[in-house]
């Protein structure tokens, strides 16, 4: 059997290669933490080409206004159906005496406002 002394040295041998396996587990657990950690990498991608991927990022938006655009549909005409030359003549005088019409109910209003004003001022 082995002597107290050759255990106790085996013991600390042992725990000594314990803590080196545990280092080199760590180190490696750490390196592969950064390899995988995918939010890393892309700050540091976007950090060292802020050029390429700013162009990446314009390319990707015209792509997809492209793709989602609609097509335009040609105007649709104004039909002006059933109108007889009856309707055409009432248009036609009714567009004549709009500016006339403005003015007579522009005055009109504009004494209502006066006379308004003026029986308010002798009531104070």
């Amino acid at each position: 059997m082995a002597s107290a002394k050759q255990i106790q040295q085996r013991k600390l041998e042992l725990l000594k290669d314990l803590k080196e396996k545990r280092n080199l587990i760590t180190g490696s657990h750490l390196l592969l933490r950064d390899q995988v950690n995918v939010s890393k990498k892309l700050k540091n991608s976007i950090r060292k080409n802020p050029k390429k991927w700013f162009q990446g990022s314009v390319a990707a938006g015209l792509g997809t206004t492209l793709l989602f655009k609609r097509k335009k549909q040609p105007p649709t005409t104004k039909h002006t159906k059933g109108f007889s030359l009856k309707g055409y003549i009432i248009e036609a005088v009714l567009k004549a005496l709009k500016p006339a019409i403005t003015s007579l109910l522009t005055a009109q209003l504009k004494n209502y406002v006066e006379r308004k004003q003026s029986s308010d001022q002798t009531d104070h």
